[in-house]
């Protein structure tokens, strides 16, 4: 989740609120997850228990949860340590681009090329397809990023992008109180997701950080897109 500096916000951060007016929405928010049943504490997207949907792909998760104190909510966004492996290997890469080749003039908005109608009206815009170039060995980088990222995974010894399970309270959003956890766990479920909840109101819903990293045995051997790759292959 992105934190937002207060200059940027046209809303006024849920932590800001009245205690009346977060009160209410406690309550509401109570009410909903009575209501939808997604499991015994929390509410979020059903993608979780989409028919026939892998396991595999539940990488993280956004849900809401009640506070201990009665007008907290908890906007919770919850991810593997594998999600966070791979964040941290894709960071790595970007980096390791950007030496290669510098993108100081990168404009966005020169990603997209519009489109006109025969009359000469703006119909749609169309993504300005990546340029390969002799500084990634004539990939793009989108390409020699992946082939890096994988590179990276498979010859590491567990020192190169350490994964911590950890609770981190981010505050400034609009609808609760922001909160980043990363499990040791293969896949969120309904099941982890619950003891997440009960883990962090045993801390006294405390910020933590465990003191050793998720043992590296337990990191996944290659990228995201190459294991889901294998994952949509078994199934053909």
């Amino acid at each position: 989740m992105k934190k937002h500096s207060r200059q940027s916000m046209n809303f006024t951060p849920f932590s800001e609120l009245s205690r009346y007016k977060r009160r209410d929405a406690f309550i509401q928010l109570r009410s909903k997850i009575k209501r939808h049943r997604h499991s015994e504490n929390f509410y979020g997207w059903s993608r979780l228990t989409e028919p026939g949907r892998s396991a595999f792909f539940n990488q993280d998760v956004q849900v809401y949860f009640l506070g201990l104190d009665g007008h907290t909510i908890w906007n919770a966004c919850v991810s593997t340590a594998s999600r966070q492996y791979w964040n941290i290997v894709s960071d790595i890469a970007s980096n390791k681009a950007c030496e290669l080749r510098p993108d100081r003039d990168f404009n966005f908005r020169d990603r997209f090329i519009p489109v006109y109608d025969p009359s000469g009206r703006l119909k749609h815009y169309s993504m300005r397809e990546d340029e390969p170039h002799p500084e990634f060995g004539d990939r793009t980088r989108l390409d020699w990023m992946c082939d890096y990222e994988s590179e990276l995974i498979k010859s590491d010894t567990g020192n190169t992008a350490p994964v911590f399970e950890e609770f981190r309270i981010e505050p400034g959003f609009e609808y609760g109180t922001g909160l980043d956890a990363t499990l040791d766990v293969p896949d969120i479920t309904a099941d982890a997701l619950e003891a997440m909840i009960v883990r962090w109101r045993a801390l006294g819903e405390k910020p933590w950080r465990s003191d050793t990293p998720v043992p590296h045995t337990r990191l996944p051997i290659d990228t995201f897109l190459n294991l889901a790759k294998t994952q949509e292959s078994h199934k053909l």
